[in-house]
């Protein structure tokens, strides 16, 4: 039987199989990167066919500037109505001054020419005493420098009274006594008295 060397085939298969080998490493490595024609023949300087100028690189595209939120426009704070302050003796009943019973010992001022308060509610039994607070008073220009106090009805009348004088009276009756300054008539309160 013929046979055919084995020896020389084996070798001629490791030449042939490793010029292949051989031949396939020597040109670079493509297979992980793109080629892009167009970059190698303009990095070389080479123009294609249908190529009559230059590649341009493209104009980069501005990215857009963010819109800012608009800031959220707080709510004004409701305005707190100012509190009514009532004169003393009174309540405030609602949206009113209402006089409230007072009972004890109880100061009103003579000042600026008024009576403060000019009308006031007290417990049968309870005291009112006046004080002459009024510095407006000289006396000057033939004017009085004191005040009084007098009842329209005769029930009680001070003495006159200069600065920080007072007089006192106690209510044991009910009823409404108005009285008046005498040298100043047009000073006038108004006592209530309930039971």
């Amino acid at each position: 039987m013929n046979k055919l060397p084995v020896i020389p085939i084996v070798i001629a298969l490791v030449v042939i199989l490793g010029g292949i080998f051989i031949y396939s490493n020597s040109f670079p490595d493509t297979s992980n990167r793109p080629i892009d024609v167009l970059d190698e023949m303009a990095e070389s300087g080479e123009k294609s066919m249908n190529q009559n100028e230059p590649v341009a690189e493209p104009e980069p595209v501005a990215e857009p500037e963010p819109v800012a939120e608009p800031e959220p426009v707080a709510e004004p704070e409701p305005v707190a109505e100012p509190e009514q302050e009532c004169p003393f003796g009174q309540v405030l009943i609602g949206d009113k001054c209402e006089l409230t019973v007072l009972e004890g010992n109880i100061e009103i001022i003579m000042d600026n020419f008024k009576f403060k308060p000019e009308v006031i509610k007290i417990k049968k039994g309870s005291t009112i005493t006046w004080r002459n607070e009024d510095t407006q008073l000289d006396g000057g220009g033939g004017a009085v420098g004191w005040h009084d106090v007098t009842s329209e009805d005769g029930l009680f009348k001070s003495i006159e009274m200069g600065f920080n004088a007072g007089f006192s009276h106690k209510f044991e009756q009910v009823g409404e006594f108005n009285y008046k300054c005498t040298p100043h008539p047009f000073m006038t309160g108004t006592i209530i008295v309930v039971d």
